[in-house]
């Protein structure tokens, strides 16, 4: 296993997180995705709410969630040390 040391000093910040559908849509159309696929807002994982907005199939979730390097790294040293 390799050693992970988290320093006080690192100073590297990530870039704001993105969730607006139409900048995963108009990205994707353009690497080659079709576009009879497309990205949509979901407000619930409830799948009896789900059902309530979409009529069509749902074959993926991005989740974008702000957390920080040490946030992560603690919850992981904990889980594996």
């Amino acid at each position: 296993m390799t050693d992970i040391i988290i320093n006080s000093t690192d100073s590297y910040r990530w870039p704001p997180l993105e969730s607006d559908p139409s900048i995963f849509n108009k990205f994707f159309q353009e690497v080659g995705l079709p576009d009879y696929f497309g990205f949509q807002e979901l407000l619930s994982l409830n799948p009896d709410e789900v059902n309530q907005f979409f009529d069509f199939p749902i074959f993926g979730v991005i989740v974008a969630v702000n957390r920080t390097k040490v946030h992560f790294l603690k919850e992981n040293l904990i889980k594996y040390n």
